[in-house]
C-alpha cells in the first residue's frame, strides 16, 4: 500500500521542481507541467473521471500561486530596475476579470473537452515561440483598449485550463519588444494575479461538487498540493539563477519542446 503513494509524492515533488525551474526561468509558472501530469496520476489513482481536469486544474493553480510568489521576490531582488507597473496596472482589473469567468466556465465544461482545449492550446503556443524566436518586428504594446482586451482574455484562458497566465503574456509582450527581463517580471506579477483569483475561485466552484476524493476542498487536492509545493520552493531559485545565466534563446526553444511534447501526450492520453 505504502509503494503507491510513495511513487505518488515522487510524482508530485518531481512536477513541482519543473514547475519551479519554468517559474524561477521564465516567469511562466509550471501549470503547462502540473496539469497534465496530475490529470494522468489522477486518472491512474481513479479518481472521478468527470472532475479529473478540474481537479488537475485547481490544484496546479494553488501550486503555481507559491511558486509566483517566491519567483518574484527573487527576481525583484536580483533586479530592482525592472519597471513593470505601467503594464500591470492596465491589464489587473480586466484579468481578475477574466480569470473568475474562465475558472467559473471549467466548473460546467467536460473534462475531456477542457484537456482537448489544453492540448491544442499547447501546440499552439509551442509554434508561436518557435516562430517568434526567428522573426524580429518593430511592434509596439496596444492603446489602453487593447492591453484590456488581451489582459481578459489572457486572465479567461487561464481559468479555463489552470495555467498561470505567463505563458499568455510571454510570447505577446516579446513580440512587442518588451525587455525579456521586463517581460519576466511582468510576466510573474500577472500570474501571481491569476493564481490568487483562480484559487480562491476554483475552492468555491468546487465546493459542493460531489464524489471527490478524501483531502479535496473546492477542486483542490491538497495531498498533491504538498508535494508540489516542496518541489517548487526548492528549485524556483535554480530557476532564476538560471535565468541570469543561460542564453534566452536557448531557454525559448527548450520551452517550446516541452510544450510539444505536453500538449501531444495530452491529446494522446484522452
Amino acid at each position: 500500500m505504502s509503494d503507491p503513494i510513495i511513487f505518488s509524492l515522487i510524482i508530485y515533488f518531481i512536477l513541482g521542481a519543473i514547475a519551479g525551474l519554468l517559474s524561477g526561468t521564465l516567469g511562466i509558472g509550471g501549470g503547462i507541467i502540473i496539469v497534465p501530469g496530475l490529470a494522468w496520476l489522477f486518472q491512474f489513482k481513479h479518481f472521478p473521471s468527470q472532475s479529473i481536469m478540474q481537479m488537475a486544474a485547481a490544484t496546479s493553480l494553488a501550486t503555481v500561486l507559491v511558486s509566483m510568489l517566491q519567483a518574484l521576490w527573487s527576481h525583484r531582488h536580483r533586479h530592482q530596475q525592472a519597471e513593470f507597473w505601467s503594464v500591470y496596472r492596465i491589464w489587473a482589473i480586466p484579468l481578475i476579470l477574466g480569470v473568475i469567468a474562465g475558472t467559473t466556465s471549467a466548473h460546467f465544461l467536460n473534462s475531456k473537452v477542457l484537456g482537448v482545449c489544453f492540448g491544442v492550446f499547447m501546440l499552439l503556443i509551442a509554434t508561436k515561440i518557435l516562430i517568434s524566436a526567428k522573426e524580429t518586428t518593430k511592434t509596439k504594446l496596444p492603446g489602453n483598449l487593447g492591453m484590456i482586451i488581451i489582459g481578459f482574455l489572457i486572465g479567461a484562458i487561464s481559468g479555463l485550463l489552470g495555467i498561470s497566465g505567463g505563458i499568455l503574456a510571454m510570447p505577446f509582450l516579446l513580440h512587442c519588444n518588451v525587455d525579456m527581463r521586463r517581460t519576466v517580471i511582468i510576466s510573474i506579477a500577472l500570474a501571481l494575479t491569476v493564481t490568487i483569483v483562480g484559487t480562491i475561485s476554483v475552492m468555491f466552484t468546487g465546493w459542493h461538487q460531489s464524489g471527490l476524493p478524501s483531502y479535496t476542498i473546492g477542486y483542490i487536492y491538497w495531498p498533491a498540493w504538498i508535494g508540489l509545493v516542496i518541489g517548487c520552493l526548492i528549485f524556483v531559485p535554480v530557476g532564476v539563477f538560471l535565468s541570469y545565466r543561460l542564453p534566452v534563446i536557448t531557454l525559448r526553444k527548450a520551452l517550446a519542446a516541452i510544450l510539444l511534447l505536453v500538449g501531444i501526450h495530452m491529446l494522446i492520453s484522452i
